[in-house]
């Protein structure tokens, strides 16, 4: 009886344990536009497990207009060239589109697979954080998060 009561506690101890690191999604956007006829809008997905990020997904575009469509191939070179050096980073995918007047990137983000050099490539310090904390601070960017 007494060991039943024992696993019986040890039972829900470990579930009360697991329990509390649900996985949570935050989704955030933001759009900004310049005077020179360039766009750019972000898309995040965010993934936690209790306080810890363990994955992000990251859309970026920007849509050229203008006088600056003639500039499209350098734009696209210079977007390239900007994420080329995640190429073979572990834990990370990424890849670039263009058309005549729109260059995109998504890059997608696996932080329990990445080391510290694909972190640093990202900017990512601490994973450790709260969907509410990382909410605000995005906010205070600019960002829109539901």
């Amino acid at each position: 009886m007494k060991k039943a009561v024992l696993y019986s506690l040890v039972f829900v101890m470990i579930v009360l344990l697991t329990g509390c690191s649900k996985t949570q999604k935050l989704h955030c956007t933001k759009t900004e536009t310049s005077s020179e006829n360039l766009e750019l809008m972000e898309s995040l997905n965010i993934t936690f497990k209790g306080n810890e990020v363990t994955y992000m997904s990251i859309y970026s575009e920007i849509e050229i207009s203008g006088s600056y469509t003639n500039y499209i191939d350098e734009f696209s070179k210079t977007w390239r060239e900007q994420y080329a050096n995640l190429e073979g980073k572990k834990g990370i995918e990424y890849h670039t589109t263009s058309t005549d007047h729109v260059l995109s990137v998504i890059i997608n983000a696996n932080l329990k697979k990445m080391d510290k050099d694909a972190k640093k490539e990202l900017s990512i310090g601490s994973v450790r954080q709260s969907l509410k904390d990382a909410k605000k601070e995005l906010e205070t960017s600019g960002y829109t998060c539901e």
